[in-house]
């Protein structure tokens, strides 16, 4: 939905992925000029980066020769860290409150504070999907709000139940 909601007669994407289906990959290319695949882990504070991967993003940037490197994620330093060493702007796209979720911060080794230190050190901007997470990763003058968006008409589908029956679907997120 992100590389779909991008002009394509103004810019021209290429994207990196740690893996994917050839359905997945087929979806991707109708939005992309290139796609590559690698393997990439999220880093952590017991491995904040790998040389191996940061050593292909580089290769990948080199060949695409981008003006902007955006990482969808707070989770990977690879790619932000290649985009440094090649002097190409980089954006992160914070989605997570690594603050409100101590599973997260667990999974980093890291404290929440010190995952937006190393996040805001590595990119050059961060876009901030909410409220919280633009006041939790802002760089001063250097990140903005973009709220998610909804594809309304995704949900505008016929709604018949069946007489004396109620069914109800239940998502949620449990942590105790």
């Amino acid at each position: 939905e992100l590389l779909a909601a991008v002009d394509r007669t103004t810019y021209d994407l290429s994207c990196v992925l740690p893996s994917g289906s050839d359905a997945y990959l087929q979806a991707v290319a109708q939005h992309t000029s290139d796609i590559t695949v690698f393997p990439y882990q999220w880093w952590s504070k017991a491995r904040p980066f790998d040389y191996e991967a940061v050593g292909r993003f580089e290769e990948t940037f080199r060949r695409a020769r981008p003006d902007l490197v955006h990482v969808n994620t707070i989770t990977l330093m690879d790619p932000l860290l290649a985009a440094k060493r090649l002097h190409v702007p980089s954006i992160v796209h914070a989605r997570e409150l690594v603050s409100h979720d101590e599973e997260l911060a667990a999974q980093f080794g890291e404290n929440p504070s010190g995952v937006v230190r190393m996040v805001r050190g590595a990119s050059d901007f961060i876009i901030a999907n909410s409220d919280t997470t633009h006041v939790l990763c802002g760089k001063q003058s250097r990140s903005f709000r973009l709220y998610n968006s909804v594809a309304l008409d995704l949900f505008d589908v016929p709604n018949l139940p069946e007489p004396g029956k109620l069914r109800v679907g239940i998502g949620s997120i449990n942590q105790l």
